[in-house]
């Protein structure tokens, strides 16, 4: 769960192209079976990078004063090359992803849909779906664009979705891609095994 809250965090205003959400999600992972099975895992990170989150600003355990993220990332830019970080943050995103689709044994055709994070369109209306090759009707933009980021639990929350909406089948295999300060990222791929059955919310108890 992540909670967004003033006076130490606006969430309108945290960060470029990002609105910040409320919200909590749990996922269930078991030996015994399930709707899914998961394939991958892999986590990337290039610390070099850990700075565009924290500006110049020194270590310590709580912000001093109400966080901004891109007057972090601009303060990061005084001393550093943007266009560097830029290509080194897009060479951990295909790293990311080529490494979870060679774990999974899968081919990037195999991939049904695509789980991203729930951040807004960047600069010229670039979104994840540019950066990992694939059309943006198969990711969760159409979700994500309604909800806001809601941190981690954008993956729950666009797989949820995705089978709610029954957008997946039994087979299909799915990338879950996400990224966090660090600079860190990490991919999975599942596949589907049994469609849920969703409770009836109509049905009296």
């Amino acid at each position: 769960a992540d909670r967004f809250a003033a006076p130490a965090v606006d969430r309108w205003n945290l960060a470029e192209y990002n609105v910040y959400a409320d919200g909590g999600t749990a996922m269930v992972l078991s030996t015994d079976g399930g709707f899914a099975r998961v394939l991958s895992t892999v986590t990337v990170a290039d610390n070099s990078l850990e700075g565009i989150a924290r500006g110049d600003e020194p270590f310590r355990p709580s912000p001093g004063a109400p966080i901004d993220l891109t007057a972090r990332t601009a303060a990061y830019e005084l001393t550093a090359d943007g266009k560097q970080a830029d290509l080194r943050t897009g060479r951990l995103i295909a790293r990311a992803r080529h490494q979870a689709l060679a774990d999974a044994g899968a081919e990037p055709c195999e991939i049904a849909r695509v789980v991203t994070g729930s951040t807004g369109l960047f600069e010229h209306g670039w979104h994840w779906h540019h950066l990992l090759g694939v059309e943006e009707s198969l990711t969760t933009w159409a979700y994500g664009r309604t909800t806001g980021h809601i941190g981690a639990g954008d993956w729950t929350a666009g797989l949820d979705w995705l089978l709610r909406t029954g957008a997946l089948d039994v087979g299909d295999k799915v990338l879950l891609f996400g990224g966090g300060a660090g600079y860190s990222l990490t991919a999975a791929v599942v596949q589907i095994t049994a469609l849920p059955q969703w409770p009836n919310p109509d049905r009296e108890h």
